[in-house]
């Protein structure tokens, strides 16, 4: 009973208008990463995707860490991280 209505719930919260009040919470509350990932709770939804693809993969190969470096030119209108 207890199974069947979490899953009922689950599937309303997915739903518009619910999904995005449903993200704002998870978004702060203390939920995996993977749970965040399958609601796009996070602010870079597509980055966190290849990191766990990357992890997943990883796993699989029986390596049990991985390091991510995100290398990205810096915005125009960005305050300077390496040049002034």
């Amino acid at each position: 009973m207890t199974s069947a209505l979490v899953a009922r719930l689950s599937r309303v919260a997915k739903e518009p208008p619910f999904r995005l009040l449903a993200k704002q919470v998870l978004s702060v509350a203390p939920v995996s990463v993977r749970v965040k990932s399958e609601w796009d709770a996070v602010s870079r939804p597509n980055y966190l995707a290849g990191v766990l693809a990357a992890a997943d993969q990883a796993g699989r190969e029986g390596i049990s860490a991985v390091s991510v470096i995100e290398f990205a030119e810096p915005a125009a209108s960005a305050p300077g991280i390496c040049c002034d």
